[in-house]
């Protein structure tokens, strides 16, 4: 997701407004300076998320900027809701290296999620219960993750000032927290891990190792003076 969502409003469509979809972030912001040549019986717009609504047009196009204006506000009144709406049906949400600082409410059908290094983010909303796949690393700002979903089977909070974790879910099986400076401990691990990496954590102790555990990556940690039982 960018800082704002791209859109055409044409009242004569078959669907009166439907999310502009480019390449790139860049073509978006490049498509944003256009100016038109002629009149158009659409309209390009922009949804920002401070909630402004900004429509281009030029002279003689079937309505005008304030008119689309209104009516993409009568529909959506706020960022969160069109946000809602233009995601409806998506799975992967990549958000990484932005300067978002708050996510609307994410999509129920969403199933991966990575806003890695995203340094505004303080706080993730609740998180969809078919989500696989969390990568919030690099979350400079971000202090404490929510419930873990049931199904999650990747979670990558490295380099971030999380003190600890929540219950990890049962079908966890990458779990990536290394440069957590703060963590000193982790919850009990679930019997499917299978990558554990913990590099430059404050961790003094390790929990019992799942047997199926086949990367281990303990570097750095200073205060750690044994390790448990190794996996055979």
């Amino acid at each position: 997701m960018c800082n704002f969502i791209s859109f055409l409003h044409e009242p004569k469509g078959e669907v009166d407004v439907r999310v502009w979809q480019l390449k790139s972030h860049a073509e978006t912001r490049a498509h944003y300076r256009l100016t038109d040549t002629g009149p158009n019986d659409y309209h390009e717009g922009h949804y920002l998320q401070d909630g402004t609504i900004q429509c281009r047009g030029v002279e003689g196009d079937l309505l005008t900027p304030a008119q689309c204006e209104g009516f993409i506000r009568s529909k959506w009144p706020t960022f969160d809701e069109f946000f809602a709406w233009a995601v409806k049906g998506l799975t992967h949400l990549d958000c990484f290296g932005t300067s978002i600082a708050v996510l609307p409410p994410l999509p129920a059908g969403l199933t991966t999620l990575n806003c890695w290094g995203s340094t505004e983010i303080a706080v993730l909303p609740p998180l969809p219960a078919g989500l696989t796949h969390l990568d919030c690393g690099g979350c400079t700002r971000l202090t404490k993750l929510p419930k873990l979903p049931a199904g999650l089977t990747t979670l990558d909070c490295s380099w971030t000032p999380i003190a600890s974790l929540p219950k990890l879910p049962a079908g966890l099986m990458y779990l990536h927290c290394w440069g957590c400076t703060s963590i000193t401990s982790l919850p009990p691990l679930p019997a499917g891990l299978t990558h554990l990496n913990c590099f430059g954590t404050s961790i003094a102790v390790l929990p019992p190792l799942p047997a199926g555990l086949t990367t281990l990556n303990c570097g750095g940690c200073t205060r750690l003076t044994k390790l448990p039982k190794l996996p055979a």
